[in-house]
């Protein structure tokens, strides 16, 4: 049996805005055929085999855990490691702690990731903020704020 595991009314979600000390906005990026600067929301140029991978349809035959959000607040922590985890419903602040795995999100308000290193497919999302490492992140619609305080990570838009 897969856990996971909501945040209660006492567990807040803090997050710092982009203009806290600390605080590490997303950098602009150049489009390599016309040198100018990208405006979609990417922190790096992401490469055709990373869309590749941030492709919900990819997914959706490999699903391990699925997770109706029914809370405000909902975290998909580290029992779900290395899963690829498919959360539908309504929520408004996501936080995935897990490693290694694929998660695929409904339109959400708030978005932190934590852990490090996989996949995150989101249909739109107000804000998204990476604190961890190598992470792959796309989003389906809309155009976040991005706050990657993390290293190696890459985020852009994708089409459904």
């Amino acid at each position: 049996m897969h856990r996971h595991r909501r945040r209660g009314p006492s567990a807040s979600l803090s997050q710092t805005p982009a203009t806290d000390a600390g605080s590490t906005p997303t950098t602009d990026v150049t489009d390599e055929a016309t040198g100018d600067a990208a405006d979609d929301g990417s922190s790096v140029i992401v490469s055709d085999e990373v869309r590749d991978r941030l492709r919900r349809d990819r997914w959706t035959d490999s699903v391990t855990s699925n997770f109706t959000c029914t809370s405000d607040d909902y975290v998909i922590d580290h029992v779900h490691d290395a899963m690829v985890v498919d959360v539908t419903g309504d929520c408004t602040d996501v936080t995935i702690e897990a490693h290694a795995g694929v998660t695929l999100l409904p339109a959400v308000k708030n978005l932190t990731i934590t852990g490090d290193g996989g996949i995150v497919i989101v249909a739109s999302a107000e804000t998204i903020t990476i604190t961890g490492s190598a992470w792959a992140v796309g989003w389906e619609s809309g155009t976040p704020a991005i706050h990657d305080q993390g290293t190696l990570n890459a985020t852009t838009p994708i089409s459904r």
